[in-house]
């Protein structure tokens, strides 16, 4: 599912005049998001192990070479250390760990949203059954309601799959 797009606002929403619709795409719409969610962690897992490779060749190369890292200072595990992170390689690494970490975090807050919308859905039901909707007249099928959901939620998904691609950064001022 990694090249699936993703739109975890566009599947919270819930149609008060569609809550059987609702209800039977809930399951599918949580285990997408929980998938997702695993997937994120795995990749989270992976860039820090990258990291760690890479802050562990590169102490190496500095320790190999401590004059053209260090220059004239002394060589200490202080000194090491903060040369190693310097490096544009392990920069380089932080960074991709940073952001899996960021779309991870963000996809289990997403999962979680998804347990608040099967709650919303739970006492919307019950709102129902006590009439205080007003609902349609003429029953609808509920096969052409999902695949119009779906028709639209395909349209819909490239702007928050980018979203979770990049990081919102505050600017500077």
């Amino acid at each position: 599912m990694p090249n699936e797009e993703l739109n975890y606002e566009q599947d919270l929403d819930i149609d008060p005049d569609a809550l059987d619709v609702e209800w039977l795409r809930q399951p599918r719409l949580f285990m997408k998001w929980a998938e997702l969610y695993a997937e994120a962690k795995a990749a989270e897992k992976e860039a820090k192990q990258n990291m760690e490779v890479v802050d562990a060749q590169m102490s190496t190369v500095v320790r190999l070479n401590p004059e053209e890292h260090l220059g004239e200072l002394k060589v200490t595990e202080t000194s090491i250390a903060n040369a190693v992170k310097l490096t544009p390689e392990c920069d380089k690494a932080r960074k991709i760990y940073v952001k899996a970490v960021y779309r991870a975090e963000l996809l289990k807050n997403a999962v979680a949203a998804f347990d608040q919308r099967k709650t919303a859905l739970e006492e919307l039901v019950k709102l129902h059954g006590q009439n205080y909707f007003s609902g349609p007249s003429v029953p609808r099928n509920i096969h052409i309601e999902l695949d119009r959901r779906k028709a639209v939620s395909k349209e819909v998904n490239k702007r928050t799959k980018e979203r979770l691609s990049t990081p919102k950064r505050k600017s500077k001022k």
